[in-house]
């Protein structure tokens, strides 16, 4: 009986470190005022060496509980840190914390201002799109 616990331990204690691993993940997601993540298909019209089909897939097994891989995480950091390239205690545990949770993921930085040039490129990219499609 002592055998069959400790042999059954091992398997359900894995899957418990699998879904912490993704509710850390959800959690950063979740931070939508600090965090953007992006699937690669929404990224290729403005980056020309990425193609929609190389979306990663979610690191280690995490797939098999429906996870999906991230292929991009940005973070909005003050205009004087990111101009500077200081970024504060927190902003820098935070990245390492992101690249420990998505090691699948490229983690930048980016000021308000270059995120707003960003937004801007992208909805006039998807009303061309929508347009077209006649939506």
């Amino acid at each position: 009986m002592l055998v069959l616990i400790a042999v059954s331990a091992v398997p359900f204690g894995w899957v418990a470190s699998q879904v912490n691993w993704i509710l850390q993940r959800h959690e950063v997601l979740r931070r939508a005022q600090g965090y953007t993540a992006y699937f690669a298909e929404e990224v290729a019209p403005f980056e020309p060496n990425v193609k929609p089909e190389q979306s990663p897939q979610a690191p280690g097994l995490l797939w098999l509980f429906g996870e999906e891989g991230q292929y991009s995480i940005r973070f909005l950091v003050g205009s004087e840190h990111y101009l500077l390239g200081n970024l504060s205690e927190d902003e820098q545990r935070s990245i390492e914390h992101a690249k420990k949770l998505f090691p699948e993921a490229i983690v930048q930085w980016t000021d308000s201002r270059e995120w707003c040039k960003f937004q801007k490129e992208r909805r006039a990219f998807y009303q061309k799109v929508r347009r077209r499609s006649g939506k």
